[in-house]
């Protein structure tokens, strides 16, 4: 028996390893850390790899050598007093991952990181060296953590031998790591956006989803805007937003991997782009965001269209009722001189004019930033249709008669109706821009992406010519005693009216309530529909004489302000509008591309939840029973691009044809055999549409 234990125990030292290059895992609050190597015995001069894993909580996540947005790479530093060189950091292909607004690139879960370890030639066989150093690492969630973890392993200098635990694991880390590839790419700079075409499809072989670039360096691209990659039979065309280094023209090389998901597997290459022109990937040249519907506009044309836009802005539904609210006015003006009447078209006209300076240098601080941004980017938080809402019903139980407050309250609820001060025009006027917003009316959708494309002086101009245009039928109502003599004279039938104007109010609050419903769910509504109640209950309390009622009625009517504020969109919220006789699907250049490869033509809807014109082609021409019958008839593949929630993608498809705002109708014809798809190629169809002009474009008219 002695003897048999006694060879087991000898077995047991020459055939299982030795597993003392390896430390025992130093616990952290979020993280486990643990130093390892695929040798536990090296020959002198010997290369071998040493590992750091990273093993985080769910939510955390360190860095790659690029951290992206913010964050700091994942370093290793070796004790120099070791016998022991260490070459750089081998990096597996990152991720994006997103904190927020902001996109870091990195790793979650558990991360190994490989360097390449060479023992020293005058290491003596039989010695034991010591690898000591340390490892440094962000760890970051909501929060930051910096981790520095110290190291100490012992290796027997020997006949080499492995460590088959790590060896495995470290080899499948090494195979993460991006390939070179031969592939040819460029970067160019157009009209704002940087460019990389990768004109070789060999680095895939097969089809590739979710393409993702991740350059070598910092600031070559902005990480927390949106990239829009297209692919193309020869290749592939990422569309970028520009970090400082490339924003005035590509320089230099810029290294990247390009990560993707090919077969279920993630995986990437490495790839260098050149400066230089557009390379042939099947697609065409990105055009100037200038360029509308095939033609170059330019600043004069674009202040002309926005003055018209901004006069033919006031017929649009969204508007009217506030401008009805001016029109009572002007019908309540009959005791007034004609100085007087001037000077309250003036101040209408000076909250015009305010609010679009406001809004202007509002876009002018986003655009510096290099997002993406368009006209009624505004309702695209939450909040803001949720306060429109409040007010809007505030309004209405004005126009009722419920409550009339002066003093510090008089800018709102009766002024904003009919008060004969200027505050209450200048109001109006105001209350009119902010409420248009939702709205796009002809000709103002190529202006305001002129604007957006063009220098900030041109852009000025441009909204400048708008605010005119919506502020001109006012003042010139003011100037023209006739046009006002017209108007009813006044009577007891403009109390009935006043009444009547209540209810586009409270439609108008329904409305507002619905979009915030579909930015942040049915949660999101209530909390409106509770402000609304808080206020009303407020109003009704400060008609009581007890201080106590108007102490709770200020409390009641501060959460009712409140609460629009604690809103936040939901990205999970989102549907297609309701069935109108034919298939709808989500939009997304790809998409596009893979219909038309099958032989269909594709219409692309883009829209929003707060856009009434959308609202009523949708109900109107889109609803078409001869319409739906065309859908269908011709296979057309209908696609909707819901942009009531941010989303760059499709507010940079928006720029690639010249606009800037919602609704945009998209017709592409099938793809003729041989035919590359041109995602700038598609036909622009009205902004108002009718069901006989949707049929004309469907049938090949």
């Amino acid at each position: 028996m002695s003897k048999l234990v006694l060879c087991w125990l000898i077995a047991m030292t020459v055939f299982t390893p030795v597993y003392a290059a390896e430390t025992s895992g130093v616990e952290i609050d979020e993280s486990r850390v643990t130093v390892v190597t695929d040798h536990d015995v090296i020959a002198p001069g010997q290369s071998f790899y040493m590992a750091v894993q990273w093993a985080m909580e769910p939510g955390w996540h360190v860095y790659w050598k690029n951290p992206g947005d913010s964050g700091e790479s994942l370093q290793i530093d070796l004790d120099p007093r070791t016998a022991f060189m260490a070459g750089e950091i081998i990096w597996a292909t990152p991720k994006a991952v997103a904190t927020g607004p902001i996109i870091n690139y990195g790793y979650e879960g558990r991360a190994l990181f490989p360097v390449l370890i060479t023992a020293s030639e005058d290491s003596v066989p039989g010695e034991t060296l010591t690898l000591s150093g340390s490892a440094y690492a962000l760890v970051c969630a909501e929060i930051c953590i910096p981790r520095t973890v110290p190291f100490s392993l012992s290796l027997r200098v020997g006949e080499p031998q492995i460590d088959n635990r790590w060896q495995n694991n470290i080899e499948r880390t090494l195979k993460k790591v991006p390939p070179p590839s031969a592939a040819k790419a460029s970067a160019y700079l157009d009209d704002g956006a940087l460019f990389v075409d990768v004109a070789d499809m060999e680095l895939a072989d097969g089809v590739i989803e979710d393409a993702y670039i991740f350059p070598d360096e910092p600031s070559f691209i902005s990480p927390s805007d949106a990239q829009q990659i297209t692919l193309g039979p020869q290749g592939l065309r990422a569309r970028l937003v520009p970090g400082y280094k490339t924003e005035n023209g590509v320089e230099s090389e810029i290294p990247f991997i390009l990560a993707f998901t090919q077969d279920g597997e993630y995986k990437g290459v490495h790839l260098t782009a050149k400066p230089g022109p557009p390379l042939d990937v099947g697609l065409a040249v990105i055009p100037s965001a200038s360029t509308i519907a095939g033609g170059e506009i330019s600043l004069l044309i674009a202040v002309l269209f926005a003055l018209l836009g901004g006069v033919i802005l006031n017929l649009m539904p969204c508007v009217f009722p506030v401008i009805s609210i001016k029109i009572l006015s002007f019908a309540k003006s009959g005791a007034m001189s004609a100085a007087q009447i001037r000077a309250k078209g003036w101040a209408y006209a000076g909250g015009v004019f305010a609010t679009f300076a406001i809004l202007v240098a509002i876009l002018i601080v986003i655009k510096s930033t290099g997002q993406l941004i368009g006209w009624g980017f505004q309702f695209q938080n939450p909040a803001i249709p949720a306060v429109l809402a409040l007010l809007m019903f505030m309004i209405g139980l004005s126009l009722l008669g419920v409550f009339d407050i002066s003093g510090p309250w008089q800018n709102t609820g009766q002024d904003l109706t009919a008060r004969r001060g200027l505050g209450g025009s200048f109001a109006t006027g105001a209350l009119a821009v902010v409420v248009a917003t939702p709205c796009t009316a002809p000709f103002m959708a190529g202006a305001i992406g002129y604007a957006l494309a063009a220098p900030m002086m041109s852009m000025i101009a441009v909204f400048a010519a708008l605010a005119l245009g919506f502020a001109l039928p006012f003042l010139i109502l003011c100037y023209v005693p006739k046009l006002l003599q017209s108007l009813p004279k006044p009577g007891p039938w403009m109390k009935t009216f006043q009444e009547i104007l209540a209810f586009p109010m409270f439609a108008t609050a329904i409305y507002l309530a619905w979009v915030v419903s579909q930015q942040t769910g049915a949660n999101g509504a209530a909390k409106v529909l509770i402000a609304m109640l808080l206020a009303g209950f407020g109003i009704w309390l400060l008609r009581r004489t007890h201080i106590a009622f108007k102490a709770l009625a200020i409390l009641a009517l501060i959460v009712a302000v409140a609460l629009p504020f604690t809103l936040e969109t939901d990205a999970a919220i989102g549907t297609l509008s309701a069935d109108a006789g034919y298939e709808k699907l989500v939009w997304s250049p790809q998409k596009v591309a893979e219909l038309r490869a099958e032989g269909r033509a594709v219409f692309v809807d883009f829209t929003a939840a707060w856009c009434v014109t959308c609202k009523v082609n949708e109900r109107g021409a889109l609803a078409d029973k001869d319409v739906a019958a065309a859908f269908n008839a011709t296979n057309t593949a209908f696609l909707v691009a819901d942009w009531t929630n941010r989303d760059d993608v499709i507010a940079a498809e928006l720029k690639l044809y010249g606009r800037a705002g919602v609704p945009l109708y998209l017709y592409f014809p099938p793809l003729a055999a041989g035919e590359a798809h041109d995602p700038a190629g598609a036909q622009i169809l009205p902004q108002v549409l009718f069901s006989g002009k949707v049929i004309e474009i469907l049938q090949g008219g």
